[in-house]
């Protein structure tokens, strides 16, 4: 059988060089990601970040309470913040695993300072997830401080006003550099559905469909070469890709361990997304039909699984976390910005679980198409 697969690889392969046009449609959706996405949303609306108050056992007309009353107004700058107490251990811990975007420390005694006249520090402890999330939370929790000063008449010589103290996690990320992370996971899963569903129609569009039939073990395998043909031609497609990323949208891979994070990421998404393009392929028969699904797809995979904010930002992350595109994205963003560290190991054993269901669902319709094939035979001798 290692015969027949290694013709159908040869096979696919010089289909592939035969039909150049089919490679420059499978080039060009990437680079148009690319230049639509990358860089063009901001981040808006309500989010929450945790309060540590440390100023408690105070009267509902405190201070303290009129300035977390104006930290959560729904009027003037947004975003707009929800106030989520908790303790300070469990928000450092939340801050950790990405599930706030700040944290908010309230300092003891910080309502009666106010009144004195000699206002304590806040001291507010910003993510830095990239550049836009951590500018637009910044500005926007400076923008509510502001409203309060302002609103009580604090920033008189009698009350000097509220000083802030930054303290970012990291170093902040721009979010076109982490939106190239996610294009490069996304760039895997579309190779291997669109190259994959190319190569799964060729025969019915060329007519050979019906020898394949009539060789033994011959639909078996034309279908492993054509998987095994995706994934090396969708090598061969990311590699030039890269290149283009590299110069025009500034990806870079810090060292040798993000490239063979790269590499496993390849590995696991085109195997994983390759078979079910090749079926696809086979079922519809017309190349015509493979490139409007496959790109609605794997977009629509991008988008739900972190593709313009990381996804412990997006709505849906505790459901969406566990999609191959999502883990591919979490390790990526790792191997090249050393983001997420906590994340990794998560999102390795959801990538292995994918690869591992896709082989086990391969090898159960091997199983049931012998046992009808066999049936057939019994049926037919009878």
């Amino acid at each position: 059988m290692i015969v027949p697969i290694k013709a159908e690889i040869i096979k696919s392969i010089q289909y592939w060089k035969r039909h150049k046009m089919i490679a420059l449609v499978s080039i060009f959706p990437p680079l148009l990601i690319c230049l639509l996405f990358v860089g063009v949303f901001q981040t808006t609306g309500i989010v929450n970040i945790v309060m540590v108050n440390n100023d408690t056992g105070l009267s509902s007309d405190s201070w303290t309470e009129k300035f977390l009353d104006v930290m959560e107004t729904r009027t003037g700058t947004i975003p707009y913040f929800t106030l989520v107490p908790t303790d300070e251990e469990t928000a450092e811990h939340m801050f950790e695993m990405h599930k706030t975007f700040a944290i908010l420390y309230i300092p003891e005694g910080f309502s009666k300072s106010i009144e004195d006249g000699n206002p304590l520090s806040i001291s507010v402890k910003f993510t830095a997830a990239h550049e836009d999330i951590s500018k637009n939370v910044r500005l926007g929790i400076e923008a509510r401080i502001y409203d309060f000063v302002k609103l009580y008449d604090l920033d008189t010589n009698a009350r000097p006003g509220i000083v802030v103290y930054e303290n970012l996690q990291n170093d902040s990320l721009p979010r076109s550099s982490y939106m190239m992370a996610g294009i490069l996971v996304w760039t895997m899963v579309f190779f291997g559905l669109l190259i994959g569903g190319a190569l799964g129609a060729n025969e019915k569009e060329g007519g050979t469909q019906t020898y394949i039939k009539m060789a033994a073990k011959g639909e078996l395998s034309s279908l492993v070469g054509k998987w095994a043909a995706s994934i090396i031609i969708s090598g061969v497609m990311l590699i030039i890709l890269i290149l283009c990323y590299v110069l025009f949208f500034g990806v870079r891979f810090p060292n040798a361990m993000s490239i063979e994070y790269l590499l496993l990421m390849f590995l696991a998404l085109t195997t994983t997304f390759s078979l079910p393009g090749v079926l696809y392929g086979m079922r519809a028969g017309d190349f015509r039909l493979v490139p409007a699904p496959m790109i609605t797809l794997s977009i629509t995979l991008w988008l739900i699984s972190g593709a313009l904010n990381p996804l412990e930002f997006s709505a849906g992350a505790r459901f969406f976390k566990y999609l191959p595109t999502s883990a591919g994205i979490q390790i990526m963003s790792y191997a090249l910005f050393n983001r997420g560290e906590q994340f990794v190991q998560e999102s390795s054993i959801i990538l292995i679980s994918w690869v591992s269901a896709v082989f086990l669902m391969f090898l159960i319709g091997i199983f049931i198409k012998k046992r009808k094939d066999n049936g057939a035979s019994t049926a037919g001798s009878i």
